[in-house]
């Protein structure tokens, strides 16, 4: 699951459902319904955006998201992506949601570098919980 309110960012995503199996949602709200309703192994967020439509953006709300994410599906690998430095990720909340990942949105910018990126990820999970492969 890809969660970003950029629909550039998550159009990139959903050019690469052909190789992978991609959920994408706009909003914070919609992805944790999806997340209670589904199984997902890779948690992809971007960390400020809205939780909601019409909602104003809060800087932090990937984290906290990803957070949530732990609690109900504590398997999912999580990555959070950011297009603001990566040094003002908050140590502490990094730490409570367990990021996984920390990627800049200018590290991974083509399709091939995100296709290269999920295969990377997928591995990851494969090696870290083989129980569920």
């Amino acid at each position: 699951m890809v969660v970003d309110d950029d629909e550039e960012f998550l159009a990139q995503f959903q050019r690469l459902a052909d190789r992978f199996n991609i959920t994408t949602q706009r909003y914070i709200s919609d992805a944790l319904t999806a997340l209670k309703e589904g199984t997902y192994c890779i948690v992809i967020s971007d960390n400020r955006m809205r939780e909601a439509p019409g909602m104003p953006e809060h800087e932090q709300a990937g984290l906290l998201f990803l957070e949530e994410v732990r609690k109900i599906r504590p398997e999912a690998l999580r990555v959070l992506v950011t297009s603001w430095s990566k040094e003002g990720i908050r140590p502490s909340l990094s730490k409570e949601a367990r990021v996984n990942r920390l990627i800049g949105k200018l590290e991974i910018i083509t399709d091939e570098e995100w296709r290269r990126e999920l295969e990377r990820l997928i591995d990851l999970h494969r090696k870290a919980r083989p129980h569920l492969h």
